[in-house]
């Protein structure tokens, strides 16, 4: 049986029409991660993040997707 061809890059318009932010968080649990690493460090608000709604991730994916989404551009002093 012969394979099927390559299709090249995934396009997911859809993503696009449900407003998906980059990574793998639903836009609702990414909104939850920002409000909490405006007023935490990264690890802790990873871990209220599991505790609160059961996702888990590291403190650098808390970093990496909550950096550039603090509403009021706010930072805790402890950013370590």
């Amino acid at each position: 049986m012969g394979s099927a061809p390559d299709v090249g890059p995934v396009f997911f318009p859809l993503d696009e029409e449900l407003a998906l932010l980059p990574g793998h968080l639903p836009p609702r649990q990414q909104e939850h991660l920002t409000h909490l690493a405006c007023f935490m460090p990264f690890a802790k608000a990873a871990q209220m993040l599991e505790t609160l709604l059961g996702v888990h991730i590291t403190r650098e994916t808390a970093r990496s997707l909550s950096e550039r989404g603090c509403l009021d551009g706010s930072r805790h002093p402890d950013r370590r």
